[in-house]
């Protein structure tokens, strides 16, 4: 977190439904959102949102104002 904006680093296949989720799940603007992804294989199971770890670690990252 930077401030009111949110870069995660996430293993999906949905960028944009990811970035939906964690702007939702932040109640910040999803403009406020970059998400980036790696190269993405096989899904193996839907990796379409965040996960809760990765809301929890974004709510962390806000509290703290810490990466």
């Amino acid at each position: 977190m930077d401030g009111e904006k949110l870069t995660a680093w996430v293993s999906t296949q949905g960028v944009h439904q990811c970035k939906q989720g964690f702007a939702d799940g932040l109640n910040i603007p999803q403009a406020n959102v970059r998400v980036i992804t790696q190269y993405m294989g096989g899904g193996f199971g839907s990796k379409f949102t965040p996960d809760a770890q990765g809301l929890i670690c974004a709510k962390l990252a806000k509290l703290a104002k810490l990466p």
